[in-house]
């Protein structure tokens, strides 16, 4: 999966209600939503505290939320997969705190305050993936804010998507030959993907990297074709 990390500065906005009346301002500012292994998310909360009670700590967590979807007749299988109703769809849904980072921010009633956290992203996540109908693996940003005595926690989710490689970064291309005693670099997606797939990277002037055998074969082939072909003479009257 592709993360773009050019995306611009993203800004989200909530505001926490308890009985239809405003009690917490927050906007929460993030470089962008996607991100890959090892990588730091760097998140700045702006909060404005209009409730009677003083914020003591607040709470960055990345949750992993994995949906399982099934059908159940003795054994489990995609819903999609077979044509037969099943007797029942069953669908799970677990939720795993994976990395999380808390500090003490104290915020008076009707006062303000801005924080900037990081918080690290593990090493062994799996990457987003919702393309099967049967398991769904999706994160999220939980914003805990926690109120005086730890008695009252309000929160706010923003959907994460964790990928495999950056774009804009220079990855070695494996497995394809140096250009002028130069290792190849350019955008990819993931290994598995590009040993499927001949990429062509055009150099300076009009050199490229060589096409593929079978490619080469084929153009061969044409040429012999015409090679092959009866010139056709105009009859002559």
């Amino acid at each position: 999966m592709v993360i773009d990390s050019s995306k611009e500065l993203i800004t989200i906005l909530s505001v926490l209600k308890f009985l239809e009346v405003p009690f917490l301002h927050m906007m929460i500012k993030l470089p962008k939503t996607g991100y890959i292994n090892g990588e730091t998310l760097n998140a700045k909360l702006n909060m404005k505290n209009v409730f009677g009670k003083e914020i003591s700590e607040v709470e960055l967590v990345l949750v992993e939320v994995v949906t399982l979807t099934a059908a159940s007749i003795g054994t489990y299988y995609c819903k999609e997969s077979i044509g037969t109703k099943p007797n029942e769809i069953k669908i799970k849904r677990v939720e795993k705190n994976v990395a999380k980072v808390k500090k003490p921010v104290k915020i008076a009633p009707y006062e303000s305050c801005s924080k900037a956290f990081s918080l690290k992203i593990p090493d062994n996540l799996v990457p987003t993936s919702t393309s099967s109908p049967i398991m769904h693996v999706e994160y999220k940003l939980v914003v805990k804010i926690i109120f005086e005595g730890q008695k009252s926690v309000v929160q706010s989710e923003i959907p994460i998507t964790i990928g495999t490689f950056p774009v804009l970064s220079n990855i070695c291309l494996k497995g394809l030959p140096p250009i002028n005693g130069n290792a190849n670099t350019g955008l990819i997606r993931s290994p598995s993907v590009d040993e499927l797939m001949k990429l062509t990277l055009e150099i300076d002037d009009d050199r490229r990297i060589p096409r593929s055998a079978s490619v080469n074969k084929l153009d061969k082939y044409e040429e012999d074709l015409n090679a092959r072909r009866p010139s056709i003479v105009p009859f002559a009257r």
